[in-house]
């Protein structure tokens, strides 16, 4: 998740700077934006990589890659239906809008927590490479 959120962070900083070198004038994200990456893009990350080892360690070789590239283009269609609404102002990016999607990001997290529970250790013990 570390590096994840390390890129993250590093293309939201690229942006801001590639903003101010096309503008007359100082251009900073808002307050409301700021807390967008600092709390709701690392939940997020955290939930994709949490969906996709539970199915790694559920499924087999096929069913994990099949599943893995349907989580992926999921992950990528949900992230621009919401990139498309907020572009034509369907959706604003206000305080209300970041809590709300922090708390559902939160709540996916438990939910996938929670699933941790079904797994075999005695599998996931029996199934790691000696070394």
């Amino acid at each position: 998740m570390v590096p994840a959120y390390a890129v993250a962070l590093l293309i939201a900083g690229i942006l801001v700077a590639l903003s101010n070198t096309a503008a007359d004038f100082l251009v900073l994200p808002s307050v409301v934006m700021m807390l967008f990456v600092v709390l709701v893009v690392p939940v997020y990350i955290a939930c994709a990589i949490g969906m996709l080892g539970l199915v790694q360690l559920l499924l087999g070789m096929k069913e994990n890659q099949i599943l893995n590239i349907v989580l992926i283009i999921g992950f990528i269609a949900v992230i621009s239906v919401f990139d498309g609404l907020v572009t034509e102002g369907v959706v604003v990016m206000s305080a209300p809008v970041v809590g709300a999607m922090f708390i559902v990001g939160m709540l996916l997290l438990g939910v996938i927590g929670f699933m941790t529970r079904i797994l075999n250790r005695e599998k996931i013990v029996t199934t790691l490479p000696e070394g």
